[in-house]
Formats: C-alpha cells, sequence, structure tokens
C-alpha cells in the first residue's frame, strides 16, 4: 500500500497540473476543490516553512460556457492527497519501512523500526509545540493524537513488536547508606595460639594423634606441595597446616570449633584440611605397595611367630568407613548397619602396615565382589604358583583360593580344629590393625577425601 502511495506521489509530481479539451481553443488551469487541506495541517505547514504559507489553488474554465467564466470543479480524492494531509516525517517513515519490510530479516527490520519510530515521534512532539504556541494547547495534543493512531493503524501490516522496554535504577538511597559504610577498613589478623614447643610427646599423641617424630615426618612429606611460596599475608607454614589437619582428624569438631582454638578462621581451616587431605592421598602409592621378594620373607616369619600359621604374606578383611550422605545413588552408599559408609578392602602385613586397599565401593558392596574387582586378585592368580609362594588369610566371607586360605566352616576333626584356632590367631592382625587406625583418628583421612574430593586410595 505504501509504495502505491509514493509512487503515485511521484507521478504526479512529473505531471503538469494543466489539462486540455479536445474542442476548446484555449487552456486554462484546473482545481480539485474536494482536496483542500486542513486547518491543523495548514498549521503543520506553517511551522516547516518558517511561517510561509504555501497555497497552490487550481481552476478549470468551464468550455460549455461562451462568457469563458471559470467555475470550481469537485474532483475525487487520490491516496496522494490523502497522504498529503499527514505531516511529512510520519509520511516518510511509513514509506521507508514499507520499502524495508521486504528486503530484510525479521530481527534487524525490527530493530530499525523502533529506532525510525522514535525519531517520528520526537518530531511529532517538537510541531505540537509549535502549534501549541502558534494556536492552542488543545490543537497541538490533538494535532500528535491524530499522528499517532495513523502511526499505530498504518505500522500494524508489519507484524513487528514496536515495544521498548525500558529499565531504570534507583540509586538515590546507596548514597544515603555509602555514609555508613566504614571505607579502608584495615584487616584483622588473630593471635595464633597454635604451638607444640611447650608439649609433651603424650600431649601431642592426645591432641594430634601422632608423637613429635610423627608429625615432623608427616610434614617433611607434604611439605613441598603446600607451602606458599611467599609470606605474605601471613601465609600458614607446612607445620602449621599440617596440625590444623590433624587436630581436626583427631577429634572430628566442627571446623569453626577448630578454627578458634588455633586462632585463625573457619575458611582458612577448610583449605588446609582440602591442601594437606589431598596431598597424602596423592602419596599412598609411596608407602602403601605390595611387599617384594625379601620383605615376603620377612612377613611369613613374622606370621609364624604371631600366630603359628605358616607361609603367610598377608591378611585380607573389609571394614565400613562412615561418610556423609552423598547426593547421588545414596542408597548403595547404606551398609547392612544401617549407616552411610563405603567398603575398605585392606591387606595388612605382620606389623600392621597396609600393603594393599582399595577404598572405592559403596558400603552395600560384599567383601567378595571387591575381592573379584580389584587388580590384587589378577596379580595373585598370575604370580601365585606354588604355596611357597605365600598365602593371604581371610575370613569366612571369602571363597577359598589355592593362595586365599579361609577358615573351616564345619570343622569335624581334630585338625580342623587346630587350622582355625591358627587361622583366627594369625588373621586377627588385620582386625587389630583396623582398630588402630579407627582409634588414632576419629575423622578418617580417607572419609574425608571421599566426601568432598570423591578420591580413591
Amino acid at each position: 500500500m505504501m509504495e502505491s502511495i509514493a509512487e503515485s506521489i511521484k507521478n504526479e509530481s512529473k505531471k503538469g497540473h494543466r489539462r486540455s479539451g479536445s474542442n476548446a481553443s484555449s487552456t486554462t488551469g484546473h482545481s480539485r476543490s474536494g482536496s483542500t487541506v486542513s486547518a491543523t495541517s495548514q498549521e503543520v505547514a506553517d511551522i516547516t516553512t518558517n511561517g510561509q504559507v504555501q497555497e497552490t489553488s487550481f481552476k478549470e474554465i468551464d468550455i460549455s460556457s461562451d462568457s469563458g467564466r471559470t467555475t470550481p470543479m469537485t474532483m475525487p480524492m487520490s491516496p496522494a492527497d490523502l497522504h498529503g494531509m499527514w505531516y511529512p516525517t510520519v509520511r516518510r517513515t511509513l514509506v521507508t519501512l514499507s520499502k524495508l519490510y521486504r528486503c530484510i530479516d525479521r530481527t534487524t527490520f525490527q530493530g530499525l523500526s523502533q529506532e525510525a519510530l522514535q525519531s517520528c515521534i520526537a518530531s511529532l512532539k517538537i510541531a505540537k509545540e509549535g502549534i501549541i504556541k502558534r494556536k492552542t494547547k488543545t490543537d497541538g495534543q490533538l494535532f500528535l493524537v491524530k499522528h499517532l493512531l495513523i502511526l499505530r493503524e498504518q505500522i500494524a501490516p508489519f507484524h513487528a513488536d514496536f515495544t521498548i522496554r525500558e529499565t531504570s535504577l534507583d540509586f538515590s538511597k546507596f548514597k544515603v547508606l555509602g555514609f555508613h559504610v566504614p571505607q579502608n577498613q584495615p584487616k584483622k589478623y588473630r593471635e595464633r595460639m597454635l604451638t607444640i614447643n611447650d608439649l609433651t610427646d603424650r600431649e601431642l599423641r592426645a591432641r594430634y594423634r601422632f608423637g613429635r617424630a610423627g608429625l615432623e615426618f608427616i610434614t617433611d612429606i607434604v611439605r613441598a606441595d603446600i607451602e606458599h611460596p611467599t609470606k605474605r599475608s601471613k601465609a600458614l607454614s607446612p607445620e602449621m597446616q599440617v596440625l590444623i589437619a590433624l587436630r581436626y582428624y583427631a577429634t572430628g569438631s566442627f571446623m569453626q570449633v577448630v578454627g578458634d582454638t588455633v586462632g585463625v578462621d573457619k575458611s582458612t581451616v577448610s583449605r588446609c584440611i582440602t591442601r594437606v587431605s589431598t596431598v597424602l592421598a596423592s602419596k599412598a602409592g609411596d608407602f602403601i605397595k605390595w611387599p617384594s621378594e625379601d620383605r615376603k620373607r620377612e612377613i611369613k616369619n613374622g606370621y609364624y611367630e604371631n600366630g603359628g600359621f605358616p607361609g603367610v604374606i598377608g591378611c585380607i578383611d573389609g571394614t565400613h568407613a562412615r561418610i556423609q550422605a552423598p547426593a547421588q545413588d545414596e542408597p548403595s552408599f547404606v551398609n547392612r548397619k544401617g549407616y552411610h559408609s563405603i567398603n575398605v578392602q585392606a591387606i595388612c602385613d605382620h606389623e600392621g602396615r597396609f600393603t594393599n586397599l582399595v577404598a572405592r565401593w559403596p558400603g552395600s558392596v560384599h567383601d567378595s565382589h571387591i575381592l573379584r574387582c580389584s587388580k590384587i586378585l589378577e596379580h595373585l592368580e598370575l604370580t601365585h604358583k606354588r604355596v611357597e609362594d605365600g598365602i593371604v588369610l581371610g575370613d569366612s566371607g571369602y571363597g577359598c583360593k589355592s593362595f586365599l586360605m579361609t577358615p573351616f566352616m564345619r570343622p569335624t576333626e581334630d585338625c580342623h580344629e587346630r587350622f582355625n584356632r591358627a587361622h583366627t590367631k594369625t588373621r586377627c592382625c588385620i582386625e587389630r590393625t583396623f582398630g588402630w587406625w579407627k582409634k588414632d583418628s576419629t575423622v578418617y583421612i580417607l572419609e574425608y577425601v571421599f566426601t568432598q574430593k570423591r578420591l580413591a586410595l
């Protein structure tokens, strides 16, 4: 529609306003009195031309009269005449939008149309103010309402969202609040009350479950990984980080309580525990490893002296390490005792040192299943050829194999009874090792690492 209007305006501007009659000897101009401009549009024209009124009157000679008098003649109103009554900015905006509608995509057209309408409306407001100065306030408002209605009607076929959403923020109240905020508040460092110089070995064991030599040994293991490169912001030393973590492991108290006891913030306690636990777990392979042939001979002699069972290189069993309820697959972590845990499979030597540890299975998994899926079973099946290679003792929960001895379920002879007694006396080493482990650490390192970092030793 807008393209046809623009084309008609262009064509009529090229044509003359004079027409010749077929039977007349002289030709004069004619006028279409039906296309007279309204008073409001005339005011707009006055504004745009700086007050200079330009009127064009066209007259047509009635050739049927001999006197040659002129009479006004009514002509039908064309689309060009109809849109000539619109404010020029409105007319040009609609013609421009009609041409762009078929040339560009919808998203781009919507953005350009919003900017065009904003400029058009701003121009209408300026014209309204001019009319108010020359006429009355009512004339200016009617002019604005008229053209806004024209815009709303003409942009409907474009099916575009011309709504402009604006968001404003009120910061007036922040100025008042800013006066109450302390500026350049200095950092406050609490006095750190952690010291072990005045504590005896017995007092250290009561607080950290390790003596002085043990604390120094653990610190040397993790020092290179937890030491800060600078002393900026009073960074904690490796010794203090280890003591904070061990205090948490030993007491099982809240981090806030541990922090208040030591003289650091709760977040600092959390970072120390995470850092020390992760480093200790990463170094588990340096200490938990399968014995060599020379070490196996020492273990066999040790077990024989303790329980009288020959050829034993290790005792195997499982224990439950309590954990917090995990967010994923929570039911599978509930063990037969009714609490959440991970089932830890361990093999130890005659001195209570772990030689193999598997800690990645939920508490509901049976001990025998963990052994079937572990690498130690594969290793024993490949390397065990005869009794001299060594055997492992396990309880009745495991299946009896050439390298894994379990007790008789229903002994019927004296030799069976003696076998079971020697088996129990020797295998109790793994139970004793679990007791030491759980007694020395109320909160297991394994529990914290699994819950927070999901690491498996």
